[in-house]
């Protein structure tokens, strides 16, 4: 702890420059989605939002907001970094976690 909380700045080292990065994002934007994938997404960030129908009960009653639609946007982009990341060629529910 005391290292972590004391006056010491720690030497990053990059090991991507900014076209590299930006090179990446370009590539995961144009990787698909499947479109249960999309649903699912859609449905997941509604659940979230006090107003919906469909949330639960625990969301109306100690939430005043829920995720928005640009939830929803980053949501699926990290789907898509997934899928990626794991060598899929596209977010769907067969590249998932476990």
């Amino acid at each position: 702890m005391v290292q972590t909380t004391g006056e010491a700045s720690p030497s990053v080292d990059a090991v991507m420059d900014r076209d590299e990065i930006m090179n990446i994002q370009r590539i995961i934007r144009t990787v698909p989605v499947a479109q249960p994938v999309v649903k699912y997404i859609v449905k997941l960030s509604a659940a979230t939002r006090p107003g919906n129908p469909d949330s639960t009960k625990f969301v109306k009653d100690f939430l005043s907001w829920g995720a928005g639609p640009r939830a929803a946007q980053y949501l699926a982009l990290g789907a898509k970094a997934w899928a990626v990341i794991h060598g899929h060629t596209h977010a769907s529910r067969t590249s998932r976690a476990g």
